[in-house]
């Protein structure tokens, strides 16, 4: 949201500059406290923990290895099938193609004269920063990261209903059907089997007691030597809970942390992903194996940690 507020200033600058200069620094004040008030204050008690993760993953030192056409693949992939998904889930593919159409028929009346239609550009940012902002980062994705292009979707979506029932109220109607109806069956039929439903069968098996076992067996095979870490956690990349958690729980009862840069020893903490599981693997091939040479292994429920002794150490 953050980027598409940012591009909707840069875009209607304009505009902008003609409101008054206090009322939209009270706006911004507002919107900064509101959106990143929470996180600010978070970041300043743990020493901007929440900051230096997001660095680490734009420079590289944490997360995936992948190259940009790998980064396109997965987010093209991902955008259709969430999108698709969304409106018909048995359907995802034509669904796209239905969302596509909607898109096309968006454009040609943002291009129409005598009608207002400042709306449009707003709507096309909505829906494409956040892919864009993704491969400039160019890593992989999952569906969730889009979950605020939903209201640009549905309203999208709400335009071709529209236009198509001016056209033919029969054909509107039967489209609102088959979108309402298909999403009925689907969520009817998957919920109470828990089929396919991220939220609730991804994470199933991860306990905080197991969490603990994981700090306290690294401590334990550091035994006092400087290590880092590195996590595959749902959601992928943000290991700042990871971070938090040893200063939380390891801290006061070990008097250290893991450091931020390299150390002799690296201990890579995995989570099971039963919905995803050969994106891990591909992770734990492409990416951890070249960090160092694998020392041991050990496990605590659904979480394995692997210890690396850096390469050239």
């Amino acid at each position: 949201f953050s980027f598409i507020v940012i591009s909707v200033v840069a875009i209607y600058f304009g505009k902008f500059r003609k409101q008054n200069i206090l009322y939209l620094l009270f706006c911004l004040l507002t919107a900064a406290v509101f959106s990143f008030g929470s996180f600010l204050l978070f970041d300043i008690r743990h020493n901007f923990l929440i900051t230096r993760s997001i660095l680490s993953l734009v420079v590289g030192k944490s997360g995936y290895s992948v190259s940009y056409v790998g980064s396109l693949n997965s987010i093209t992939h991902s955008f259709i099938s969430f999108i698709g998904g969304l409106l018909l889930p048995q359907f995802s593919l034509g669904a796209f193609l239905i969302f596509i159409a909607a898109i096309i028929g968006l454009f040609v009346y943002g291009k129409s004269p005598g009608k207002e239609k400042s709306f449009v550009p707003l709507l096309f940012l909505w829906i494409f920063v956040p892919p864009l902002l993704l491969l400039v980062l160019h890593h992989q994705v999952l569906d969730q990261f889009y979950v605020s292009i939903i209201p640009a979707i549905l309203l999208i979506t709400g335009f071709l209903l529209d236009y198509i029932w001016t056209q033919s109220r029969i054909s509107a109607l039967a489209l609102l059907i088959l979108l309402v109806g298909a999403n009925l069956i689907f969520w009817t039929g998957n919920i109470p089997a828990n089929s396919h439903i991220f939220f609730q069968s991804t994470q199933s098996n991860l306990h905080y007691s197991d969490e603990k076992k994981v700090i306290d067996a690294i401590y334990k095979e550091a035994a006092g030597t400087p290590f880092s870490i590195q996590s595959y956690t749902i959601p992928y990349w943000s290991q700042q809970g990871w971070e938090y958690l040893f200063w939380q729980y390891g801290l006061p009862k070990y008097h250290s942390l893991p450091i931020a840069e390299k150390a002799p020893l690296l201990f890579v903490i995995v989570q099971d992903d039963l919905g995803n599981k050969g994106f891990q693997r591909q992770w734990l091939r492409q990416t951890v194996t070249k960090w160092g040479n694998e020392k041991k292994e050990f496990r605590f429920g659904a979480l394995t940690v692997k210890e690396l002794v850096i390469t050239g150490k």
